[in-house]
């Protein structure tokens, strides 16, 4: 299924008619910035109000509990462990779904595997289950939550050509395209 959004309207791909039907409408006072489908359960996040889940026919089911990720909430990925990565404002928050906790985890200037800055913007998985993630003014990150372990990448001669990181796309040979507010586009 291919979802599209645009406020607070999220549609759905209609392979028959070639174009996007109205599938959800959220509340009009929240911004939606990402859809996920689990197969079960469709996750919904908003910008400032938090993450909802509707059914797979659009009913919602309820709110799921981000206090900590909901400042400026950016974008999400499930990862194949069920395990719900959300970019923010505030950093990034890991929510197991099954259970409901969540840990935030933050820059820290006294630890080098920490993430380099708060300001999360993009979440991009790679298939060997790291996950690149791009910053606002603190460089492109690579993560593994299971290695425990962060690699930086930072905007210098021979590096990241800006260091403000919004987007992500790989392309058929396994590069890693980093689309930069105002510096460009760099291939990893």
């Amino acid at each position: 299924k291919v979802y599209a959004y645009e406020g607070n309207d999220i549609m759905i791909y209609n392979s028959e008619t070639e174009s996007f039907d109205c599938f959800i409408e959220v509340d009009d006072s929240h911004t939606v910035t990402d859809v996920v489908d689990s197969g079960e359960e469709i996750l919904v996040l908003t910008m400032m109000e938090g993450l909802y889940k509707y059914s797979i026919d659009g009913k919602i089911i309820g709110e799921v509990d981000i206090k900590s990720g909901r400042n400026g909430a950016k974008g999400m990925y499930m990862d194949k462990a069920g395990m719900l990565w959300i970019a923010s404002l505030s950093g990034l928050l890991l929510l197991d779904c099954e259970t409901g906790t969540s840990t935030l985890y933050e820059s820290d200037l006294y630890n080098p595997y920490s993430l380099p800055n708060n300001s999360i913007w993009t979440i991009y998985p790679d298939p060997d289950f790291g996950v690149w993630i791009g910053t606002y003014g603190g460089k492109l990150t690579y993560a593994t939550v299971d290695e425990g372990n962060v690699t930086i990448y930072k905007a210098i001669p021979g590096g990241l050509n800006h260091k403000i990181v919004s987007c992500f796309a790989e392309d058929l040979d396994r590069n890693i395209w980093c689309g930069t507010e105002g510096g460009g586009i760099n291939v990893l």
